[in-house]
């Protein structure tokens, strides 16, 4: 059986943007993941909760539950051979997330059962106590539906994610039964079904993924 450790849990987080969406008006909410590197802290988040050209603060945690983490001014890490189309943000920050060389797709296999961790309409559950006070996101459960390929670092699994999903980590169970983690979301493909584009209808109600190794691409050219 998947369960979803307690260091995936607590380094998942709600990430809330300053940025309004434009056609609600509502503040841009989504899920980030906390990893740590060799010298510094990470967030992980879908690139199009926090555009690069913007400025806005970025503000993070566990709805304010005890534990939680409010980082504004948080520090954008720029990366000119990262493309838009990766649909990445990285910002550095103190320690205290999933470690980060548990951050790959080894011994995954199609067909296989994943997880993902969210906050959808940026919304959560509480627990109280059982994981220090900390409000935890919300689980869903899919398949490893595709591998990369062609060179292009994205996959699908077979779940539909909600609104709020968008940055949300993608775990599985490695090798020894150890969770990893092999991408990130970045879209539900909802697309209707439509016989005269079969190459968006193939996609129809799949999640995709950036698959994990562009972010750890990102994060050591930081870390040089």
């Amino acid at each position: 059986m998947l369960l979803p450790p307690r260091e995936y849990l607590a380094s998942t987080v709600r990430v809330q943007s300053t940025l309004r969406d434009e056609s609600t008006g509502a503040f841009r909410v989504g899920t980030g993941l906390r990893v740590d590197g060799d010298e510094h802290g990470y967030l992980v988040t879908a690139g199009h909760l926090v555009p690069a050209e913007t400025t806005a603060d970025l503000r993070i945690g566990h709805m304010g539950t005890a534990g939680a983490d409010d980082f504004r001014d948080a520090e954008r890490i720029d990366d000119p051979d990262m493309s838009v189309d990766d649909d990445i943000a990285v910002f550095r920050m103190p320690k205290g997330g999933f470690p980060f060389e548990r951050l790959n797709r080894d011994g995954s296999f199609l067909g296989q059962d994943v997880l993902i961790a969210g906050y959808p309409w940026g919304r959560s559950f509480r627990v109280g106590t059982e994981v220090e006070g900390l409000t935890l996101p919300m689980i869903k459960k899919g398949v490893l539906s595709t591998f990369p390929a062609w060179d292009v670092p994205r996959f699908y699994i077979d779940v539909v994610a909600n609104p709020g999903f968008s940055g949300a980590p993608v775990m599985y169970d490695g090798p020894g039964g150890v969770a990893r983690i092999a991408g990130m979301v970045t879209r539900t493909a909802t697309l209707a079904v439509d016989s005269h584009d079969l190459a968006a209808s193939a996609y129809a109600d799949f999640t995709e993924a950036v698959e994990i190794a562009r972010v750890v691409e990102h994060i050591r050219r930081s870390e040089g």
